[in-house]
């Protein structure tokens, strides 16, 4: 993610995110893991990100202690980035790139 978007999330919210923490995520995921963030802050307490990254064609949003309504909350936001190009956010699939063996959502643009 650009440094400008880990900005805005880490300014936006910090007990979410440390100071130095490192987006492994393309910008097209951006408003999905902000409206993340804000349904976790809406929760009894804001979990502690300990890993933002992509695997696999999907978001991974790992996070230490989180209770049962923020595993529900990051599940769905992790199973919605399997239709948002992780380029530039808009509906993708996901498709394994033969070429370097990987998997990535991506827009007909993007593929």
């Amino acid at each position: 993610m650009n440094a400008h978007y880990t900005k805005i999330l880490i300014d936006t919210f910090p007990a979410i995110f440390a100071q130095r923490f490192y987006f492994e995520v393309g910008d097209g995921w951006f408003e999905l893991i902000y409206d993340l963030c804000k349904k976790l802050e809406n929760t009894s307490r804001s979990p502690k990100a300990s890993q933002v990254k992509e695997k696999f064609g999907g978001l991974k949003f790992y996070v230490d202690d989180e209770t049962p309504a923020q595993t529900k909350l990051i599940s769905t936001a992790e199973k919605a980035s399997y239709e948002i190009c992780e380029k530039c956010g808009v509906p993708g699939d996901t498709k394994e790139e033969t070429k370097v063996s990987w998997i990535k959502t991506r827009c007909k643009e993007h593929k």
